[in-house]
């Protein structure tokens, strides 16, 4: 990490200002959350970005495709099937 050379000092109730270049390079605003942790003998403070649930969404989109491509759809790794959706075919029709 680059030295920026901008000293602030802690107040009596522990508070620092982090400088508005850095807010403004690090697109921090007023009322965004900051996640501080020790990192060896460092305090790091991070723009917090809680993870977003792609739970719906997700199985939408792969339903979705099922139904555009007429097949079954598997999402996952080799290791482990996250989602699936299967189009339940009437196995006596024509194919």
């Amino acid at each position: 990490m680059l030295d920026t050379g901008i000293i602030r000092r802690i107040d009596e109730l522990g508070r620092v200002v982090v400088p508005k270049e850095i807010r403004k390079n690090l697109s921090i605003k007023a009322g965004d959350s900051i996640q501080i942790y020790v990192n060896e003998n460092q305090i790091v403070l991070k723009k917090y970005e809680p993870k977003r649930d792609f739970t719906n969404e997700t199985f939408n989109a792969i339903k979705s495709l099922a139904e555009i491509t007429n097949r079954g759809v598997v999402f996952g790794t080799l290791e482990q099937v996250v989602y699936s959706y299967n189009l339940a075919k009437d196995l006596n029709s024509a194919t």
